[in-house]
C-alpha cells in the first residue's frame, strides 16, 4: 500500500501549479529507501497533467524552485545533484554534480536545498552530509549559464535555516542555528560580514532596496518553560518554550535599527511588501503580523490559524490588498 502526499507551489507568473507527489511505502520508517518521486506541473485544475518529470528510485527531492520566467524548474536531490527541467515539457535540460573532491570520502546526505537568485543567474544549494564521523554543512554558489561552481561557502557551524538574496542578486545572506548571519558576495563568494544574533536564526528577508535585512529568530524562554508546540516538533528543536523576535539591520553599517517583538514562539518566515514599507511575519505559534518597517509598530495581527506557516508572500504588483490563508490537503489521491 502506498501513501501519496501532494503539495503545491505556484509559478512566478501563476500560470500553473506545481505538484510534488511522493510515493512512500507505509511499512518504512524512512523515506530514504524505496522512494519514487515524480514532479507534475498541472493547470489550475489539478486533474490536468501536461507532463511528468521522472524521478529516480532511492532518491529524494528536497527542494523545488521556478526560474523568474517560469520556464525552468530546478530541483535539489539527495543523490547529490541539482537538476534543471523544462517546465513545459518535463525534459531534463542539465544537471550539476554537487560532490567535489574535497568532500570525499563522503557518507550519507541529509539534505540538498536549492535557492535561486532574483535575476535567475545564480543558484545556491545548502548541503548537509557526513564525512567519516563528522557532520558537515556548506553552501555552493553556481553559475547557471556556465554550469560552473563559483565558490564553496563555509562558515556556519550548525544547521542553516535561512537564506536570502538581495533584490539585485549581488549579496547572499545565510543564517543558522549557530546564531550567526553571514553576508556573501554572490559574484566572488567572498565573505562580506557577519552578525551575531541572540538566538537561532530561522528566517531572513532583504528589503526591496537591499539596504535593510530582517532576521527572524528564536531563543529559549528565560524562565526555562518546557511546552511543546507544532513548530518545536516539526522543526526538530528542543521542547523548551521559545521567544520569537525580529531584528532589523542596516546592511551597509551593520547597525541594529530596531527589534520587533510579538511572536510567542520562533519567527518562521517573513516577507517585505514591494515598496519595502511593511514586513509580514509568521511564527511557530500560528500568529501572523504586519509591521511598519520604519517605526517597528505592529500594524495588524491576522487571525491565528493555530498552524505552522512555512511561507508568507505579498502580491508582486502590490495591488492585491487581501490577506489569504492558503491551506493544502496533506494527503490527496492522484491518478498516475
Amino acid at each position: 500500500m502506498e501513501n501519496k502526499r501532494t503539495s503545491y507551489l505556484n509559478t512566478p507568473d501563476r500560470a500553473c501549479i506545481l505538484t510534488l507527489v511522493i510515493l512512500t511505502s507505509l511499512s518504512l520508517a524512512s523515506c530514504s529507501i524505496n522512494t519514487a518521486e515524480r514532479i507534475k506541473p498541472v493547470g489550475q485544475n489539478p486533474k490536468e497533467v501536461p507532463c511528468v518529470y521522472p524521478g529516480q528510485a532511492h532518491n529524494s527531492v528536497h527542494a523545488v524552485v521556478f526560474s523568474p520566467d517560469s520556464k525552468t524548474l530546478i530541483t535539489g536531490c539527495i543523490d547529490n545533484q541539482i537538476l534543471f527541467w523544462d517546465a513545459q515539457s518535463g525534459r531534463l535540460l542539465k544537471s550539476l554534480e554537487t560532490v567535489t573532491p574535497e568532500m570525499l570520502p563522503i557518507g550519507e546526505f541529509d539534505f540538498n536545498w536549492v535557492y535561486l537568485s532574483p535575476d535567475g543567474k545564480t543558484v545556491v544549494n545548502v548541503l548537509k552530509y557526513h564525512q567519516s564521523s563528522a557532520e558537515l554543512i556548506l553552501m555552493q554558489l553556481w553559475n547557471i549559464e556556465k554550469g560552473e561552481l563559483v565558490s564553496v561557502l563555509r562558515g556556519h557551524e550548525s544547521w542553516i535555516r535561512g537564506i536570502a538574496f538581495s533584490s539585485d542578486s549581488k549579496i547572499l545572506a545565510s543564517g543558522g542555528m549557530d546564531r550567526m548571519v553571514l553576508l556573501w558576495d554572490v559574484q566572488t563568494g567572498k565573505a562580506l560580514g557577519a552578525i551575531r544574533e541572540v538566538g537561532w536564526v530561522l528566517s531572513l528577508a532583504f528589503s526591496p532596496g537591499g539596504d535593510v535585512l530582517a532576521v527572524g529568530h528564536s531563543f529559549p524562554h528565560p524562565d526555562g518553560k518546557t511546552t511543546r508546540t507544532a513548530g518545536d516538533i516539526g522543526m526538530g528543536v528542543s521542547t523548551k518554550e521559545h521567544i520569537g523576535t525580529i531584528n532589523i539591520w542596516d546592511v551597509q553599517t551593520g547597525n541594529l535599527l530596531r527589534t520587533l517583538s510579538g511572536h510567542i514562539k520562533g519567527t518562521e518566515c517573513m516577507a517585505f511588501s514591494p515598496d519595502g514599507k511593511v514586513l509580514a511575519s509568521s511564527g511557530w505559534d500560528g500568529t501572523f503580523y504586519l509591521w511598519d518597517v520604519q517605526t517597528g509598530k505592529k500594524l495588524k495581527a491576522l487571525p491565528d490559524t493555530g498552524a505552522l506557516a512555512l511561507a508568507v508572500a505579498f502580491s508582486p504588483d502590490g495591488r492585491d490588498s487581501q490577506v489569504r490563508n492558503l491551506t493544502v490537503p496533506e494527503y490527496e489521491s492522484f491518478d498516475s
